[in-house]
Protein backbone atom coordinates (compact mmCIF):
# COMPACT_ATOMS: atom_id res chain seq x y z
CA UNK A 1 0.00 0.00 0.00
CA UNK A 2 2.85 2.39 0.89
CA UNK A 3 4.53 1.81 -2.49
CA UNK A 4 1.31 2.34 -4.43
CA UNK A 5 0.50 5.59 -2.63
CA UNK A 6 4.05 6.76 -3.12
CA UNK A 7 4.15 5.82 -6.82
CA UNK A 8 0.85 7.65 -7.45
CA UNK A 9 2.47 10.89 -6.38
CA UNK A 10 0.25 11.43 -3.32
CA UNK A 11 2.02 13.46 -0.66
CA UNK A 12 2.89 11.29 2.31
CA UNK A 13 2.95 12.67 5.82
CA UNK A 14 5.88 12.12 8.16
CA UNK A 15 4.04 9.33 9.98
CA UNK A 16 3.59 7.41 6.69
CA UNK A 17 7.29 7.55 5.86
CA UNK A 18 8.45 6.72 9.37
CA UNK A 19 5.97 3.86 9.84
CA UNK A 20 7.11 2.30 6.54
CA UNK A 21 10.75 2.48 7.66
CA UNK A 22 9.90 1.04 11.08
CA UNK A 23 7.92 -1.80 9.48
CA UNK A 24 10.81 -2.59 7.12
CA UNK A 25 13.26 -2.68 10.04
CA UNK A 26 10.91 -4.86 12.11
CA UNK A 27 10.72 -7.25 9.15
CA UNK A 28 14.53 -7.44 8.97
CA UNK A 29 14.72 -8.01 12.76
CA UNK A 30 12.09 -10.80 12.60
CA UNK A 31 9.81 -8.70 14.82
CA UNK A 32 7.02 -8.18 12.33
CA UNK A 33 4.20 -9.75 14.38
CA UNK A 34 5.11 -7.94 17.60
CA UNK A 35 5.59 -4.67 15.71
CA UNK A 36 2.21 -5.05 13.97
CA UNK A 37 0.55 -5.62 17.35
CA UNK A 38 2.16 -2.54 18.93
CA UNK A 39 1.63 -0.37 15.84
CA UNK A 40 -2.07 -1.30 15.81
CA UNK A 41 -2.34 -0.31 19.49
CA UNK A 42 -0.55 2.98 18.79
CA UNK A 43 -2.75 3.72 15.76
CA UNK A 44 -5.93 3.10 17.76
CA UNK A 45 -4.73 5.32 20.61
CA UNK A 46 -3.75 8.15 18.28
CA UNK A 47 -7.01 7.86 16.34
CA UNK A 48 -8.88 8.35 19.61
CA UNK A 49 -6.63 11.29 20.59
CA UNK A 50 -7.11 12.82 17.15
CA UNK A 51 -10.91 12.48 17.31
CA UNK A 52 -10.87 14.30 20.67
CA UNK A 53 -8.60 17.06 19.35
CA UNK A 54 -5.75 16.09 21.68
CA UNK A 55 -2.98 14.93 19.36
CA UNK A 56 -2.15 13.50 15.94
CA UNK A 57 0.45 11.05 14.68
CA UNK A 58 2.76 13.80 13.48
CA UNK A 59 2.33 15.57 16.83
CA UNK A 60 3.36 12.48 18.79
CA UNK A 61 6.38 11.99 16.51
CA UNK A 62 7.32 15.65 17.04
CA UNK A 63 6.97 15.35 20.83
CA UNK A 64 9.04 12.15 20.79
CA UNK A 65 11.70 14.02 18.79
CA UNK A 66 11.85 16.84 21.37
CA UNK A 67 12.22 14.28 24.13
CA UNK A 68 15.02 12.43 22.30
CA UNK A 69 16.84 15.67 21.50
CA UNK A 70 16.74 16.71 25.16
CA UNK A 71 17.67 13.24 26.44
CA UNK A 72 20.62 12.99 24.03
CA UNK A 73 21.60 16.61 24.72
CA UNK A 74 21.19 17.39 21.02
CA UNK A 75 19.88 20.83 21.96
CA UNK A 76 23.34 22.09 22.89
CA UNK A 77 26.09 23.18 20.53
CA UNK A 78 29.72 22.20 21.02
CA UNK A 79 30.22 25.45 22.95
CA UNK A 80 27.30 24.71 25.29
CA UNK A 81 24.92 27.24 23.73
CA UNK A 82 21.30 26.24 23.26
CA UNK A 83 20.46 25.45 19.64
CA UNK A 84 17.28 27.33 18.77
CA UNK A 85 16.65 25.74 15.38
CA UNK A 86 14.79 22.47 15.24
CA UNK A 87 15.00 19.95 12.39
CA UNK A 88 11.87 18.71 10.67
CA UNK A 89 10.42 15.48 12.03
CA UNK A 90 11.08 13.45 8.87
CA UNK A 91 14.66 14.66 8.59
CA UNK A 92 15.29 13.99 12.28
CA UNK A 93 14.17 10.37 12.14
CA UNK A 94 15.52 9.50 8.70
CA UNK A 95 18.82 11.40 8.68
CA UNK A 96 19.90 12.97 11.98
CA UNK A 97 18.95 10.23 14.44
CA UNK A 98 18.13 7.24 12.26
CA UNK A 99 19.32 4.95 15.06
CA UNK A 100 15.83 5.37 16.54
CA UNK A 101 14.41 3.53 13.53
CA UNK A 102 16.81 0.64 14.20
CA UNK A 103 14.72 -0.26 17.28
CA UNK A 104 11.12 -0.20 16.03
CA UNK A 105 9.63 -1.95 19.07
CA UNK A 106 11.31 0.45 21.49
CA UNK A 107 10.26 3.57 19.60
CA UNK A 108 6.72 2.26 19.17
CA UNK A 109 6.46 1.47 22.89
CA UNK A 110 7.66 4.94 23.83
CA UNK A 111 5.03 6.55 21.59
CA UNK A 112 2.33 4.23 23.01
CA UNK A 113 3.38 5.38 26.47
CA UNK A 114 3.07 9.02 25.48
CA UNK A 115 -0.31 8.51 23.79
CA UNK A 116 -1.67 6.71 26.88
CA UNK A 117 -0.49 9.55 29.10
CA UNK A 118 -2.11 12.22 26.90
CA UNK A 119 -5.34 10.23 26.93
CA UNK A 120 -5.25 10.05 30.72
CA UNK A 121 -4.21 13.62 31.57
CA UNK A 122 -6.59 15.42 29.23
CA UNK A 123 -9.43 14.54 31.60
CA UNK A 124 -7.82 16.58 34.37
CA UNK A 125 -9.47 20.02 34.81
CA UNK A 126 -6.11 21.82 34.95
CA UNK A 127 -5.18 20.32 31.58
CA UNK A 128 -8.48 21.50 30.14
CA UNK A 129 -7.49 25.06 31.08
CA UNK A 130 -3.96 24.70 29.69
CA UNK A 131 -5.31 23.31 26.43
CA UNK A 132 -6.92 26.70 25.72
CA UNK A 133 -3.46 28.12 25.02
CA UNK A 134 -1.05 27.62 22.14
CA UNK A 135 -0.35 23.97 21.23
CA UNK A 136 3.36 24.43 22.02
CA UNK A 137 2.74 23.54 25.67
CA UNK A 138 2.54 19.90 24.55
CA UNK A 139 6.21 19.97 23.56
CA UNK A 140 7.14 20.98 27.10
CA UNK A 141 4.93 18.46 28.81
CA UNK A 142 5.71 15.49 26.55
CA UNK A 143 9.35 15.58 27.64
CA UNK A 144 8.22 15.53 31.25
CA UNK A 145 5.57 12.86 30.72
CA UNK A 146 7.95 10.46 28.99
CA UNK A 147 9.78 10.01 32.27
CA UNK A 148 6.77 8.13 33.63
CA UNK A 149 4.82 4.98 33.04
CA UNK A 150 1.16 5.86 32.26
CA UNK A 151 0.04 4.06 35.44
CA UNK A 152 2.26 6.33 37.57
CA UNK A 153 0.74 9.58 36.28
CA UNK A 154 -1.67 11.31 38.63
CA UNK A 155 -3.11 14.79 38.70
CA UNK A 156 -1.03 15.52 41.80
CA UNK A 157 2.20 14.44 40.07
CA UNK A 158 1.75 16.79 37.15
CA UNK A 159 0.09 19.66 39.02
CA UNK A 160 3.22 21.72 39.73
CA UNK A 161 4.60 21.55 36.18
CA UNK A 162 1.18 22.26 34.63
CA UNK A 163 0.78 25.30 36.91
CA UNK A 164 4.19 26.53 35.67
CA UNK A 165 3.05 26.02 32.08
CA UNK A 166 -0.19 27.90 32.80
CA UNK A 167 1.78 30.82 34.21
CA UNK A 168 4.22 30.88 31.29
CA UNK A 169 1.53 30.71 28.62
CA UNK A 170 -0.71 33.21 30.43
CA UNK A 171 2.17 35.72 30.56
CA UNK A 172 3.00 35.10 26.90
CA UNK A 173 -0.66 35.63 26.06
CA UNK A 174 -1.00 39.00 27.80
CA UNK A 175 2.35 40.64 27.09
CA UNK A 176 2.82 42.81 24.08
CA UNK A 177 5.61 40.62 22.73
CA UNK A 178 4.18 37.80 20.67
CA UNK A 179 5.69 34.39 20.79
CA UNK A 180 6.70 32.55 17.72
CA UNK A 181 7.38 28.88 17.38
CA UNK A 182 11.12 29.68 17.58
CA UNK A 183 10.62 31.47 20.92
CA UNK A 184 8.67 28.50 22.27
CA UNK A 185 11.24 26.05 20.91
CA UNK A 186 13.97 27.98 22.72
CA UNK A 187 11.97 27.95 25.96
CA UNK A 188 11.07 24.28 25.44
CA UNK A 189 14.70 23.35 24.84
CA UNK A 190 15.69 25.25 28.00
CA UNK A 191 13.00 23.55 30.10
CA UNK A 192 13.67 20.05 28.72
CA UNK A 193 17.39 20.52 29.26
CA UNK A 194 16.66 21.24 32.95
CA UNK A 195 14.46 18.14 33.18
CA UNK A 196 17.41 15.97 32.24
Amino acid sequence: MFNSLNSDGLPLCDADIISAKLYAKAEINNQRDEFNKRWKELTELIDELNQNGISSFDSILNQQMYYQRAKNKEILSDTGAIIVTTPGVRRYYTEINKELLEKPLELCSSMINLAKIWKKVFDYPIMQVLSKFNENFKLFLASYFLRFNPDEITEEKIHSIVVCMLRLFAVLEIVDTGYSRIDCQYKCNTVTRKIF
